[in-house]
């Protein structure tokens, strides 16, 4: 009697163990809270969280107006964004599921010559994985911004981005 006590003790405590942890990890890996966007890290940042949220009024408001394929409405940039989301398989993300709270996207630095600025982001995805394979993937990317009227705007990204928006005779396009 007093053995079965303990396991189940081990068991529970176990139990509370992964459960705890399984938290920590969702909310580490969710969409963080906007930053402010006086800087080309800021902008960056509350770009990529708009996407994750799939708020693309907000993403749209921080890219340049001046590109070639700038969205003219709310719903071409998000038919543009389903667009390289889920048919352009040439690019990254490559997964359908990319804005899910399982991936983390961390703006580590910035470079600023004059009035253009190229970001640095890390991305992070965990995932299930197998005996031998973790699931787990990190790789960096970079975004260029440029400042227009005082305010920092992205004008090209490595990923997280529509070639429409820089050529919008580019095929697949809207």
């Amino acid at each position: 009697m007093k053995g079965t006590k303990f396991l189940f003790a081990i068991a529970a405590g176990v139990v509370i163990l992964v459960a705890a942890l399984l938290i920590l990890a969702l909310l580490r890996f969710g969409p963080s809270p906007y930053q402010a966007e006086d800087t080309p890290e800021g902008v960056a940042h509350n770009y990529l969280a708009a996407l994750q949220r799939q708020d693309h009024e907000r993403a749209r408001s921080y890219l340049s107006t001046t590109l070639d394929g700038y969205p003219v409405n709310v719903e071409q940039f998000a038919a543009d964004v389903e667009q390289f989301m889920i048919t352009d398989i040439d690019r990254p993300p490559y997964d359908p599921n990319w804005y899910k709270d399982e991936v983390s996207l961390i703006v580590e630095s910035a470079r600023i010559e004059g009035d253009d600025a190229w970001a640095i982001v890390r991305r992070t995805k965990i995932g299930s994985g197998d005996l031998f394979d973790s699931g787990q993937g990190s790789y960096t990317f970079s975004m260029g911004l440029r400042r227009e009227d005082g305010d920092w705007k992205l004008s090209w990204a490595e990923w997280y981005w529509s070639n429409c928006w820089s050529y919008r005779t580019y095929p697949r396009c809207h």
